[in-house]
């Protein structure tokens, strides 16, 4: 069986190898700490900078887009619009003709009536 001491003398050695004593870091090791830390800081700042750069001109270009589609749109509703107007137009320009042939034939017609019917004698 152990004794006290023995126990106690085991238990310190096993402590001094878990444990060694923490030695206290330079000045120089925390100023070092600081710069890898605003470096990386700095990075991430940067990052998110081109990000934001990103996303304004994705939103600026997708802007663009669409006052891009909606002048299409426009040019389009404009080129039906005159398309509408050229087809009324022409209908109108046919039914104007087929009314002058309409007359020219009942004044054709008329005329070729006077011409057979017998005259009567006044």
């Amino acid at each position: 069986m152990e004794t006290m001491g023995q126990t106690k003398k085991r238990v310190e050695k096993s402590n001094e190898v878990d444990s060694t004593k923490k030695r206290r870091k330079s000045t120089s090791d925390a100023i070092e700490f600081l710069q890898k830390k605003a470096e990386q800081e700095l990075a991430l700042r940067r990052e998110e900078m081109e990000m934001r750069k990103q996303e304004e001109m994705r939103g600026s270009q997708e802007t663009t887009m669409q006052q891009e589609m909606l002048r299409m749109i426009q040019q389009q509703q404009e080129n039906q619009m005159k398309q509408q107007q050229r087809n009324q137009t022409q209908q109108l320009q046919f039914m104007q003709s087929m009314l002058n042939q309409q007359q020219q034939q009942s004044q054709a017609l008329l005329s070729l009536i006077d011409r057979l019917a017998p005259k009567e004698n006044n």
